[in-house]
């Protein structure tokens, strides 16, 4: 959450969560979610739906931490309590941003073109069921 008001105050991030603030800057409708020519079997395009789904729900999550933290009636435990539901989707979506885009930047490394085809096919198939369960997260 200390990572969105960094993006909302205009300022950059580094490190894994620099997705944050492209991401969040980015209009409806030209993210890799919904162009036409979304591939979603090049693993960087993949990296990068992933990625505009975290940051959407994470900026979601701060914003409802921040709706209930307003509230007089609420101390900040019971704010962070009443917002758990969205903070523990954004931390899954977080996580699976990272799986993609560290999976993408191991294609560099040496193995075998066996094993290459496996590994893609096996996060391929990941990454179309986590999108086919969470299918909400992923459109707007």
């Amino acid at each position: 959450m200390k990572a969105m008001r960094v993006v909302q105050k205009g300022q950059t991030l580094t490190g894994d969560i620099k997705y944050l603030s492209h991401w969040t800057s980015v209009s409806p409708g030209t993210d890799p979610i919904v162009t036409k020519d979304a591939d979603l079997g090049d693993l960087f395009k993949l990296a990068d739906v992933f990625e505009c789904a975290a940051a959407r729900l994470i900026a979601l999550a701060a914003q409802k931490l921040a709706h209930f933290s307003k509230q007089a009636d609420l101390s900040p435990t019971q704010a962070w309590n009443r917002a758990a539901p969205w903070l523990i989707r954004a931390a899954e979506a977080h996580g699976e941003a990272l799986l993609f885009v560290h999976f993408a930047s191991a294609q560099d490394y040496e193995v075998s073109r066996p094993l290459r085809k496996v590994l893609k096919a096996c996060i391929l198939l990941y990454a179309l069921t986590r999108i086919e369960e969470n299918t909400l997260f992923f459109i707007e």
